[in-house]
């Protein structure tokens, strides 16, 4: 795998224990050995974020709600 990557393997075996953190030229290297591709998906804005939240707490605020007794404590 380090060979493919193009990188020590001695490196690579940090990075898999967690004692280094790769840039992101050796992530694009590894990933590209591994045959993987990244895909960055689009965020909605904040503004779109804020819309949809609002429509999930109307959403919530229109279910049915009774409250349950609370459980007495055991000592």
């Amino acid at each position: 795998m380090a060979r493919a990557a193009g990188i020590p393997a001695s490196v690579l075996s940090a990075y898999e224990r967690g004692h280094r953190d790769p840039g992101l030229q050796a992530v694009s290297r590894i990933l590209d050995a591994l045959g993987l591709q990244v895909r960055f998906v689009p965020q909605l804005d904040a503004e779109e974020q804020g819309r949809i939240l609002v429509q999930v707490l109307e959403l919530a605020e229109a279910l049915p709600y009774e409250p349950r007794p609370l459980a007495k404590a055991r000592w």
